[in-house]
């Protein structure tokens, strides 16, 4: 009985195999057009993976070769320096231009920002970081890049386009990790405002939600500020 089903199966392999046989003959020019066309498509695959990374390779050479021969440069004078940064710049740009993927593509600007910040260059740097951020918006760094910038428009003495991004920052990337500071950061700039009640409602969420947050601690702080101390007062907290 199991000798007749084996040859049962055999029979049904062997006829399916000879119909695939039949068909293959009676359509030998199509079917060796999509065997060439599979052959080259795969070909053409492979190859556009190798020109990735071998772009990707050059890319990073290339900006790095930039960085190493603005950090090399032995330059004291803060002028001179900030020339010789601005052209730096230019070239990273002009890298990050001609990349379509990869890593310097994706990170290029915030590296900028970065050379910027070391030279103390506050709106160079956050419109650099802004750059990045909106280039990159699901990157890790994404909101760090977008909180940075709030602050420095509020050392800029422009808390109306700082208060924008902590807004945005709110509603874009709720799940972030330094969610409890743009929550410190927003409850701040409402306190600024004079809308205490604001304040207090985001002082509230930091407290409820991550009690063991450094800013815990600071929102608790002004919490017991609030009603205290007057506007003036509460600006330079």
């Amino acid at each position: 009985m199991q000798g007749r089903e084996i040859e049962i199966k055999r029979n049904i392999i062997e006829r399916f195999l000879m119909r695939v046989r039949d068909v293959i003959i009676k359509f030998r020019k199509e079917v060796l057009i999509s065997l060439i066309s599979i052959v080259a498509l795969t070909a053409l695959l492979i190859a556009g993976i190798i020109f990735y990374e071998k772009k990707n390779v050059w890319d990073m050479a290339d900006f790095e070769r930039q960085l190493k021969k603005y950090n090399d440069l032995k330059i004291d004078n803060k002028e001179e320096k900030a020339k010789e940064l601005a052209k730096t710049v230019k070239s990273l740009n002009d890298v990050i231009d001609s990349s379509y993927w990869g890593y310097i593509n994706e990170n290029g600007y915030y590296i900028i920002a970065n050379l910027y910040s070391s030279m103390d260059m506050l709106n160079e740097t956050r419109d650099y970081l802004l750059k990045y951020a909106y280039k990159s918006p699901k990157s890790f760094f994404a909101p760090l890049a977008l909180n940075r910038a709030a602050i420095i428009n509020e050392q800029l003495g422009k808390p109306d386009e700082a208060f924008k991004i902590y807004q945005q920052l709110e509603k874009d990337y709720e799940d972030c990790m330094i969610i409890d500071e743009i929550l410190y950061n927003l409850g701040r700039s409402y306190q600024v405002k004079g809308e205490k009640l604001k304040a207090r409602e985001y002082y509230n969420k930091i407290l409820s939600s991550y009690p063991r947050s450094i800013f815990a601690e600071k929102a608790r702080k002004r919490m017991l500020l609030l009603g205290y101390l007057n506007d003036g007062i509460l600006k330079n907290k």
